[in-house]
């Protein structure tokens, strides 16, 4: 086995502990892997490097084609969280009206204490990725259920406890009448 002394900690390593690199003559880097690590590591700690290699981050960031190409894929994985959390509730259908369209469904909580919820979990507007990090028991606590948006207006709009039955049933028919 071919052996080598690493030029900054003087160590005797097997060429494994080394990277490759054509330009020397043994094929191998100067410094042993380890080394190399640390290296890195306060080189790109220095103020002016991390000044360097922001801005240059952020023009990249700006071309058009990465903007297009990063927006797509975060569009993708938004829709993919959403699909995830709406699972993880009991499926993406309305419990009231069986709507499956996801395109209508939305959280809704069903004790109609989602502003304090929003308040306590930092979520302003997207709840979908505090439903995939709680725990069952937090899902639990703030019982919340998958709405369309007809049926999240009409509940929010009624306050009566016979009023939200009479619209149950109203949607129950249109369900039964739409699947007939």
């Amino acid at each position: 086995m071919k052996k080598k002394r690493c030029s900054e900690c003087r160590e005797i390593k097997p060429l494994s502990e080394f990277h490759r690199n054509r330009a020397n003559p043994d094929g191998r880097e100067g410094k042993c892997k380890v080394c190399r690590a640390e290296h890195n590591h306060t080189y790109r700690r220095l103020p002016e490097v991390r000044e360097r290699n922001s801005e240059w981050r952020r023009e990249y960031r700006r071309r058009p084609e990465v903007r297009e190409r990063n927006s797509e894929r975060d569009r993708e994985y938004r829709k993919q969280r959403y699909h995830e959390a709406l699972e993880r509730l009991g499926g993406a259908v309305c419990v009231l009206c069986g709507c499956e369209e996801p395109i209508f469904l939305t959280v809704d909580h069903a004790d109609r204490n989602g502003h304090e919820h929003r308040q306590m979990a930092g979520c302003r507007s997207n709840i979908h990725y505090w439903i995939l990090k709680a725990t069952d028991e937090e899902l639990a606590k703030w019982n919340l259920r998958v709405l369309c948006g007809s049926c999240q207006k009409a509940t929010q709009a009624s306050t009566d406890d016979e009023v939200r039955a009479a619209m149950k049933r109203e949607h129950s028919r249109i369900r039964d009448n739409n699947n007939e």
